[in-house]
């Protein structure tokens, strides 16, 4: 992780110029931030390339940007405030015909429902995003493997088997409902 910190960093510093760039740079470092538990600098980072990705309406970046914060805000405890920012993502994934990238904000949806206490629906849209062609392995092995395994040790296997198979025929857009 310290490898790649440091060349997101050398990157920004290069790409001062190219807005992309920059609002990559930053996501991926917020990134980086919240995956070693240094929340105020992700926020500061992920907001920062929010503001890069909407300012030069780049929609595959507001996306991504925007499920960061969201992971935040679940990581953090205040799953309305992910739930709300969520929301937008896949609204702009699903307008932009963005498979993966709603894939991806399916996953993080579902964290938030299990520490919402609704495991069961975490499930169904775990199942749903795990079974779809456009997921990618990065997603697989980090966010959908890990959280399967918690929901399945937490809940009775028949009540966990039931809502994977009501999961794999979700509408991407019914996971809000």
């Amino acid at each position: 992780m310290d490898e790649a910190l440091a060349s997101y960093q050398t990157a920004l510093s290069r790409g001062a110029l190219d807005a992309v760039i920059q609002a990559s740079g930053h996501v991926e470092l917020g990134n980086i931030a919240l995956a070693r538990g240094q929340y105020q600098e992700a926020r500061q980072l992920l907001s920062t390339s929010l503001a890069g990705y909407e300012a030069i309406r780049n929609r595959w970046g507001t996306v991504i940007a925007l499920d960061g914060l969201g992971t935040l805000a679940c990581k953090e405890g205040d799953t309305t405030a992910a739930e709300a920012v969520l929301r937008r993502a896949l609204d702009l994934a699903l307008a932009a015909r963005g498979k993966w990238l709603a894939l991806n904000v399916i996953a993080t949806l579902a964290l938030v429902r299990a520490r919402q206490g609704v495991p069961l629906r975490a499930v169904e849209l775990l199942a749903r995003v795990e079974t779809h062609p456009s997921t990618e392995h990065s997603t697989r092995t980090r966010r959908i493997a890990p959280l399967l395994q918690e929901l399945r040790a937490s809940l009775p296997a028949a009540e966990f088997n039931a809502a994977f198979e009501r999961g794999r025929q979700l509408e991407l857009s019914a996971a809000f409902e």
